[in-house]
């Protein structure tokens, strides 16, 4: 069977490497990876998923131009009923998602019901149109992510960034925040599932497979994970996020300023840095964190170590860039993942 695993836009080679860690074979394309699996196999690995946003039995894969709903009829039953779903990327077509679906919806043959719908018929629009039954529902959205602030991220967006390069060992966010991106690398050095607390919902395309997928299998950190953060306040707010995730005792908190990292860990001691840093704007220039983060990073990891940087704003990453330089971290890989419309520039540095 064929189906579109959905990710954030430009988080394609994360998403398929994940789905290659859990024994799943993917192509990437636009946002998405289109995998053949069973419904047992695919079950089994949607439980564990982090970097996913939907998951698609596929329907159908076209251009713009060619997108068929009508085809999707053949996976609703005459009984049933059905509603549509689009989402728009930002290079997608000048329509609205509301107007695609009342499109989209007028060209399939069954019963609409947009309360609680037996089908969810979805569309992903951008360069392509990827159309699939839903069998899974929006997850993006975390059972751990209650508390949170103007700068916190989603989960899946955490997680991809996490994902982003080929990386091994222990994983620090200096600048913690909220906890999201720890607590995406713990969840991946544990195997907690992000659906720990989902089991009760229903998997509709899924649902005989729904019991042997569904079981937890957790194991011992695999590596360890660090969050720490300057703001005391932010800190408590990641212990409470990261003990709703289940990962608090897998994960180590400090409330620590950038400039004392050095005195928490030994020269060459850490294999990875990860973190979205507050950002330097034009309202905001200041970007003396971003020059102790890299000063910081050539001291405390080890030989071709990885400083792996989200950068929310332009200016953000032209700072780090020159900062980076200054200390001889060398750029290795870059990449921009798209949470809804912002996009953040990824970058990966080494020693």
């Amino acid at each position: 069977m064929k189906w579109f695993v959905l990710t954030h836009l430009g988080a394609e080679n994360a998403l398929e490497r994940e789905l290659k860690h859990l024994g799943l074979s993917a192509t990437a394309t636009t946002a998405a990876c289109v995998v053949e699996a069973s419904k047992e196999e695919m079950a089994q690995a949607l439980y564990y998923m982090q970097c996913a946003t939907r998951v698609l039995l596929a329907v159908h894969q076209s251009t713009l131009g060619d997108v068929k709903p009508s085809l999707a009829e053949e996976y609703i039953g005459a009984d049933e009923t059905f509603r549509v779903s689009v989402e728009v990327l930002p290079a997608g077509p000048g329509r609205t998602a509301m107007e695609l679906a009342a499109e989209y919806g007028e060209q399939i043959s069954r019963k609409v019901n947009l309360d609680a719908p037996d089908k969810t018929v979805f569309f992903q629009v951008g360069t392509q149109a990827l159309c699939g039954i839903d069998v899974a529902g929006d997850l993006s959205k975390r059972y751990y992510r209650v508390f949170s602030n103007a700068h916190s991220v989603k989960g899946t967006l955490a997680a991809c960034i996490v994902y982003a390069f080929e990386l091994s060992g222990g994983v620090l966010d200096p600048f913690g925040n909220t906890g999201e991106i720890a607590i995406e690398a713990a969840m991946r050095s544990t195997k907690m599932s992000p659906l720990k607390y989902r089991k009760h919902e229903p998997v509709r395309v899924l649902e005989d497979e729904r019991k042997a997928a569904f079981v937890d299998n957790p194991h011992e950190p695999a590596f360890p994970v660090w969050c720490f953060d300057p703001k005391l306040a932010n800190l408590r707010t990641a212990k409470k996020n990261a003990k709703l995730a289940g990962v608090e005792k897998d994960m180590s908190f400090s409330k620590l300023d950038t400039e004392w990292m050095d005195v928490k860990f030994d020269e060459g001691e850490l294999s990875n840095i990860i973190t979205i840093p507050p950002p330097v704007t034009k309202r905001s220039p200041d970007d003396k964190h971003l020059k102790e983060l890299c000063y910081q990073a050539a001291f405390v990891l080890k030989r071709k170590g990885s400083l792996v940087v989200a950068c929310e704003t332009e200016d953000t990453a032209q700072s780090l860039i020159k900062y980076a330089k200054d200390y001889k971290l060398r750029l290795r890989e870059e990449c921009v993942i798209n949470s809804g419309s912002l996009p953040y520039h990824v970058m990966r540095y080494e020693l």
